[in-house]
């Protein structure tokens, strides 16, 4: 399921945080990684190459599906 969630300042920071760490520029895909450790979730994506690279940078498991 998709829905919309919010998106504040800390939220934010901790994108600019997560692709500090990473040395990668991606914003959105930055900000997908963050929401789904937010919120718990999993990620549906056709390039796990890039999210597998953030993913690992948050050090948090993130589970990336494929698609």
């Amino acid at each position: 399921m998709c829905r919309a969630i919010h998106f504040p300042t800390k939220t934010a920071d901790d994108v600019g945080r997560l692709l500090a760490r990473s040395g990668t520029s991606d914003v959105v895909d930055a900000a997908v990684i963050v929401a789904a450790i937010e919120h718990n979730a999993a990620v549906l994506t056709s390039d796990p190459k890039d999210l597998a690279k953030l993913a690992s940078a948050a050090d948090y498991p993130v589970h990336l599906l494929t698609v």
